[in-house]
């Protein structure tokens, strides 16, 4: 399992829209999971308790070992956030990428079946998945830090910091979400399509761009009486 923690990619600004889901993310994640009741945000899919089930953290209902996968799935979905959403952000723009991530999250609550399930009914399966592939749309060759919470590579097993191409990172967030959506029994269809929209999102930024950056230059000829560059007349 990889837990991304850091990418070398500089940002124009702070990330104040990408900062403030993530804070909504982990807040309504450690009160849900702590057992609070947080009423009418458990409607719009925001909450680890399920009505059949009982809450996620309780070790009577779940089993301590639900309880702490749900924990680790929670922490992992939050460092992919934390570590891509910041770059979407300031590549996109604020209010298109507020937008984005509402409707891309909206639909994969309602996909979910837009019941209070858990982790977030889908919501964060669909936008952590669409920030990770609106970055690898825009950033391709970005390397990215990870924590390998068990590896062979080195002397011992335990946890090692490395850095991996985005293919790599995409490998291990696949797996991760079918085996906790399997284990956790979450449906993978807002994955699916939070990566494709999140895809989508990125080849129109990425060509957006393009146009911007590429735009047709002005002639220039060099005939004027001190030898400079003029545009034509």
């Amino acid at each position: 399992m990889l837990l991304p923690i850091y990418d070398d990619n500089p940002r124009l600004g702070f990330p104040y829209a990408a900062t403030s889901f993530l804070v909504v993310h982990v807040t309504v994640s450690a009160l849900t999971l702590a057992g609070f009741d947080l009423g009418g945000l458990a409607a719009f899919g925001y909450g680890t308790a399920d009505p059949e089930r009982g809450s996620a953290w309780h070790a009577d209902t779940f089993g301590a070992f639900t309880a702490v996968l749900v924990a680790v799935y929670l922490v992992w979905q939050s460092c992919h956030l934390w570590v891509f959403a910041d770059n979407v952000e300031d590549r996109v723009g604020v209010p298109i990428f507020i937008v984005a991530y509402l409707a891309i999250g909206g639909l994969g609550w309602l996909v979910a079946g837009g019941s209070n399930a858990v982790v977030h009914g889908g919501f964060v399966q669909a936008t952590t998945s669409a920030m990770l592939a609106t970055y690898t749309v825009l950033f391709p060759r970005q390397q990215v830090l990870c924590v390998v919470l068990y590896s062979r590579w080195g002397r011992s097993g335990g946890p090692q910091i490395r850095a991996f191409g985005l293919g790599f990172v995409w490998i291990a967030f696949g797996l991760g979400q079918i085996l906790t959506g399997w284990l956790l029994d979450l449906p993978v269809l807002p994955v699916l399509l939070g990566g494709a929209a999140g895809a989508v999102l990125g080849v129109v930024t990425e060509q957006k761009i393009r146009n911007e950056t590429h735009a047709p230059l002005t002639e220039l000829r060099d005939d004027s009486p001190r030898g400079g560059l003029e545009p034509p007349t």
